[in-house]
């Protein structure tokens, strides 16, 4: 996709231009959701030491696929705290939308709420 070339600049420009697409199924579906983050600073011991606590902001990134076909279904990053179940809602809204059932949900102990059985609806859930 990327030819090769040994000039930086030339790379960035077209990769930055880049919008990549997610193509939703449109067969039922078998979804799980997941999150992860890390933070975005770098303060060590010594740092901590001379100027006190630094507080560090987290980048987080949530994902729901398609468990079966391990196919992206849609995809969240985030800057700060941010609810893993209120973001796959959303994911689960966006299927609804698009007219996808959802036969199951995966997810962590994180989304077992409320909000998440009332969204997957009749679906069966797989949350532990």
């Amino acid at each position: 996709m990327i030819p090769y070339h040994d000039d930086y600049t030339t790379i960035w420009q077209r990769v930055h231009d880049m919008r990549p697409e997610i193509r939703l199924p449109t067969y039922d579906v078998e979804a799980g959701s997941d999150g992860t983050g890390f933070k975005t600073g770098n303060a060590g011991e010594y740092r901590t030491y001379v100027y006190g606590k630094i507080m560090r902001k987290y980048v987080k990134v949530i994902i729901t696929a398609d468990v079966r076909t391990k196919k992206l279904i849609a995809v969240d990053a985030k800057i700060g705290e941010i609810s893993e179940p209120k973001v796959a809602v959303k994911h689960i809204e966006l299927l609804k939308e698009k007219g996808i059932k959802l036969k199951k949900f995966y997810g962590d102990c994180a989304y077992d709420t409320n909000e998440i059985f009332n969204s997957i609806g009749d679906a069966e859930s797989a949350i532990k």
